[in-house]
């Protein structure tokens, strides 16, 4: 039973997730029949399509305890190819992987660690967020870029803090503009909201554990 499909990057359906037996494999389309790919995805964990052709992008294998990478994948021949990206304390959890809307080359990669974070593979984009989050007047706030134009200067983005829920602005980064277009909470006031402080500590068995901590206001710490 197939529970899912991919499509590439130009919106040609080229795989497929398939249930058998109670397990789920992959499929790849090849001169219209279903191919079975030699992908374990119990080992590997898919993450979405390449700007390669016959490439997926998945978590690889763990290795002495670190946190999976990031990397590429032939789902023909099933074989591991370039490291693009591993984090040092984290997997790489509710990715969005962020391509090129011109060239729908592989740019970034979006996930969630402590609190959402996007990598740039591209020095270009590196600069593009840093020029973007100094043209908002916000501080200490996370902005991620949902969205752009072909010309690179008109922007959708989400902006959010531990006081400040996710608010949607259009940026236009050219003519210095920046438009509300909608609050996810417009009834809450941030400046009337407590810090979230994230947390860490270690259990008996030496297992790091995070989480956050909001104290009422005038309490110590």
């Amino acid at each position: 039973t197939a529970v899912g499909y991919v499509s590439d990057v130009d919106g040609k359906p080229i795989l497929a997730h398939v249930e058998l037996d109670g397990v789920i494999a992959l499929f790849r389309l090849d001169q219209g029949h279903w191919v079975r790919c030699p992908v374990d995805l119990d080992k590997v964990e898919f993450i979405g399509v390449s700007d390669n052709p016959n490439e997926i992008i998945v978590n690889g294998l763990r290795v002495d305890g670190r946190p999976r990478p990031l990397q590429r994948m032939n789902y023909v021949t099933g074989e591991l190819g370039e490291v693009l990206y591993q984090d040092e304390h984290y997997d790489i959890n509710n990715a969005w992987l962020r391509y090129d809307p011109v060239t729908h080359r592989l740019i970034g990669i979006t996930y969630h660690r402590l609190v959402q974070t996007t990598v740039w593979f591209d020095e270009k984009y590196q600069a593009l967020q840093k020029r973007l989050e100094a043209s908002l007047p916000f501080k200490n706030v996370i902005v991620t870029i949902l969205s752009f134009d072909r010309s690179g200067q008109n922007f959708l983005v989400s902006v959010e803090s531990d006081r400040m829920p996710i608010t949607y602005f259009r940026v236009d980064l050219e003519g210095g503009q920046l438009g509300l277009i909608k609050g996810s909470r417009p009834w809450i006031d941030p400046q009337r909201m407590q810090p979230m402080r994230p947390i860490a500590y270690k259990t008996r068995d030496g297992i790091r554990l995070e989480g956050y901590l909001t104290l009422p206001a005038g309490a110590s710490k």
